[in-house]
């Protein structure tokens, strides 16, 4: 389930960070609270559970700016309206948004305003067991790794053979939890094909910039034909693919 809010600047010529990212996650969390703060709370701190992994099961995507300037590690917006799409597996999760949505026409990245104007659904694809993606925000797939003696995440490009088998674990860790959340039974829980088509040079992202909880992470525009139980493809279209989807990673558009 997707919604598309199209924002107005409150004043023209507004700036934004070129790392946004984590303004528009703390804004969905702040707006379902609104609606139900211990929801909010519980899907912030715990979220659907499996074992030590946590997945909040939405995501969103890039901000579509038509006109802008890139001005040092800002963003000069030009335009009188932007616009980006939030997904979530979760209709509660959804309901809640939209309801924290109409109480709070408003969205703050950093220190700029936005009003809402619209709030439209966008209406779900249909769904099959293969499907081509390509990502609307880039994707991370990562591991854990030893360098210099202490621990680090290395992030992995798409081009390595490890990304594929990387990401489709990712997808059946969710679709189990989900199953398990729910109480649905597990029929098929694995992805029989994931193959890379295309893929763009990487972004490094700020996380919690000039925070002493800053972080930096790499992500790529990727491409992908993804074959298997069409329930894994809908919780990949619909909750993002990767990690850190809910601080705006691994959103995907039907791709031909």
């Amino acid at each position: 389930m997707r919604i598309r809010l199209t924002l107005k600047p409150a004043a023209g010529n507004s700036v934004i960070p070129v790392n946004y990212q984590y303004y528009i996650s703390s804004f969905i969390y702040h707006t379902i609270r609104s609606s139900d703060s211990d929801y909010s709370r519980w899907l912030h701190d715990c979220g659907f559970m499996s074992g030590n992994k946590s997945f909040k099961f939405f995501t969103f995507s890039l901000l579509n700016i038509p006109s802008m300037q890139i001005e040092n590690n800002h963003i000069r917006i030009l335009s009188e309206r932007v616009s980006f799409i939030i997904s979530m597996l979760s209709l509660e999760s959804l309901n809640h948004l939209i309801i924290g949505i109409f109480d709070n026409c408003r969205l703050y990245l950093k220190n700029t305003h936005f009003r809402i104007l619209f709030a439209e659904k966008i209406p779900d694809p249909v769904f099959k067991n293969e499907m081509t993606f390509k990502t609307i925000s880039p994707i991370i797939v990562s591991r854990k790794t030893v360098y210099n003696g202490k621990q680090s995440e290395y992030y992995i490009k798409p081009t390595e053979e490890d990304f594929t088998d990387f990401l489709k674990k990712n997808l059946e860790e969710k679709y189990i939890t989900y199953c398990t959340h729910l109480g649905i039974k597990i029929t098929d829980h694995g992805v029989d094909e994931l193959n890379v088509l295309e893929s763009g040079k990487s972004k490094l992202i700020t996380i919690r910039e000039g925070t002493r909880n800053e972080t930096k992470v790499k992500a790529f525009p990727v491409k992908f034909r993804i074959k298997g139980n069409k329930d894994i493809l809908k919780i990949a279209y619909e909750s993002g693919a990767g990690k850190l989807c809910s601080q705006g990673f691994g959103c995907l558009a039907v791709a031909n």
